[in-house]
């Protein structure tokens, strides 16, 4: 490490125990108790070289003011954020008279930032406070880094001048990776037929794991049954409803896994679960229907009564003159 003052008095050397030159982090001011009376700015650069002779360097530079400043203090953040939650970052400022506070961040203008968080931007306070930043739901994007900056001023002037700040950075986490899903057999009978729906391969970081499992299966998107709710449990065996017939029985399956954190990804597949004669229909329905409650598994009921009002409640289209389920609006 070396340091020289940039102003007032361009190429002196740093002042005695300004930085501590023995680490490969330095400690500006460390213990050393040093004080100025001017305010003055100063280079500091740190050479790395290696045994055969090369070096590289990097600079920065300080400015260190003789006057009073506003303190920040953000508190610590999660390991990782989902996407989908709103986001709070919290900090506390204090000061000893009117202060301008403002958070901006290197990944939005002022602009986009104000339009993505549901606290003000920028505001004036008189006194210590508490500062915090909230972000609206999906508004950041999972796997990626984002740098946010609170930054105070005594100058009532100039809201935008930075006499003090401190940088956040927090890490948005990614959803597992999509596996693939396994139906066997892909094809049977209603009420009958034990399906087994196996998700397989979904793949997440080491320190989001474990991840659970959701199993639902569905006609409408909008009239979902859960086979198997979220747990670690990466399959259910089940006997199922049947399809519709305009659709050919088939029915749509939708595997989601989420991770530790919370976020989460699915993949769709399919199976055809043909009807069975209504002559077996009663014993069948009643037959699955006691295995699942006595197996005491609410998910597993629900899919049971669905399974047998879906094959009872089976729509017939064939009275006179009529024609298909569409023309008189029974979808």
């Amino acid at each position: 490490w070396s340091c020289r003052e940039k102003s007032p008095n361009y190429g002196n050397d740093c002042p005695s125990g300004f930085i501590n030159t023995d680490k490969p982090e330095a400690k500006i001011l460390g213990d050393s108790g040093f004080k100025i009376s001017t305010s003055a700015v100063y280079d500091i650069t740190l050479t790395v070289a290696n045994s055969a002779g090369l070096s590289d360097t990097k600079s920065v530079s300080i400015e260190l003011v003789n006057e009073e400043l506003p303190s920040i203090f953000l508190d610590a953040v999660e390991s990782k954020y989902n996407s989908k939650d709103k986001i709070k970052l919290t900090s506390s400022v204090e000061v000893i008279g009117p202060t301008w506070v403002q958070w901006t961040s290197p990944d939005f203008s002022n602009t986009e930032l104000e339009s993505i968080i549901l606290t003000k931007r920028m505001k004036k306070i008189t006194s210590n406070d508490l500062i915090n930043i909230a972000i609206k739901p999906n508004s950041l994007v999972g796997g990626i880094p984002y740098t946010f900056t609170l930054s105070a001023t005594y100058d009532m002037n100039n809201p935008t001048k930075i006499d003090k700040f401190d940088t956040i950075i927090i890490q948005m986490n990614s959803p597992p990776s999509i596996g693939t899903v396994i139906v066997e057999p892909n094809s049977g009978f209603s009420l009958q037929t034990d399906f087994t729906i196996q998700a397989s391969d979904f793949t997440d970081d080491a320190d989001d794991l474990p991840l659970k499992y959701l199993i639902q299966i569905f006609d409408v998107e909008s009239k979902m049954t859960t086979l198997k709710t979220y747990d670690v449990m990466t399959y259910v065996t089940t006997k199922l409803g049947q399809g519709l017939a305009d659709k050919n029985f088939i029915k749509n399956i939708k595997v989601s896994a989420e991770d530790r954190i919370g976020s989460s990804s699915y993949i769709m597949s399919s199976v055809t679960v043909n009807a069975i004669p209504a002559a077996a229909m009663q014993a069948a329905a009643e037959a699955m229907m006691e295995e699942a409650f006595a197996n005491s598994n609410p998910a597993e009921a629900a899919n049971a009564v669905n399974a047998a009002a879906a094959a009872m409640n089976t729509r017939d289209c064939s009275l006179p003159f009529t024609g298909t389920c569409a023309n008189i609006n029974r979808n």
